[in-house]
């Protein structure tokens, strides 16, 4: 199906629009704080919403960024105010962490500043593609799968050539010293028992207890 490159909003349009057909341009459900934050509580806590923020902790989004895109999802969603929210926020930061702690998130990024300075690690980038493009998670890993692969019969090259000037010098050698060519290779041995060489000697035997006592 083609795309039709006209069929998007003009600029300005939503300013043409019957005012308050979105939730956040209608009066907030609640003005009170205290409301607003139980109403988080309760349901922040119930299992699913807890895995799924105990999911971003762990990939090492920052309890701040949680907490910032809640409060939008509350504007936006006419649940309260826009002034309100800035009132709520210290408490669902906190609401955040102990469901973080509940989870056993131990390396809980709390603030941004911490989290723009260090970044993510090659890690933990790849835990969050895998969660959320599985498709490229595995075209990734097939990548580095085939370099892997190719470095290591790369290594394998290297070390046979290796193999094979070790032998190319180790023939050279033994050329040199006469192995391996019909050249004997006299030994120390058999030069040391030369005429007049001190093995040639006749040594007299010595005379017996009872010759010395005559």
């Amino acid at each position: 199906m083609a795309i039709d490159p006209f069929a998007r909003a003009m600029p300005g349009q939503s300013l043409t629009d019957t005012p308050g057909l979105r939730p956040y341009e209608k009066p907030p459900t609640s003005a009170d704080p205290e409301q607003v934050i139980d109403a988080l509580e309760s349901s922040l806590k119930e299992e699913d919403s807890a895995e799924e923020i105990a999911e971003l902790l762990d990939i090492g989004i920052s309890v701040e960024t949680v907490c910032i895109a809640l409060m939008q999802k509350c504007f936006t969603e006419g649940m309260c105010s826009p002034d309100v929210a800035e009132l709520v926020k210290p408490a669902l930061f906190m609401i955040i962490v102990q469901i973080g702690s509940d989870k056993d998130i131990m390396d809980m990024v709390l603030f941004n500043e911490k989290f723009q300075k260090e970044g993510l690690s090659d890690e933990k980038k790849l835990r969050v593609i895998q969660q959320l493009h599985p498709k490229k998670y595995q075209k990734i890993m097939d990548s580095v799968r085939a370099i892997e692969f190719e470095e290591e019969q790369f290594q394998k090259h290297i070390a046979k050539q290796n193999l094979e000037l070790d032998a190319e010098e180790l023939n050279s050698l033994s050329e040199e010293m006469g192995i391996g060519t019909g050249e004997a290779i006299e030994s120390p041995m058999e030069e040391s028992e030369s005429p007049g060489s001190f093995l040639n000697m006749e040594v007299e035997e010595p005379a017996s207890y009872e010759e010395e006592m005559i």
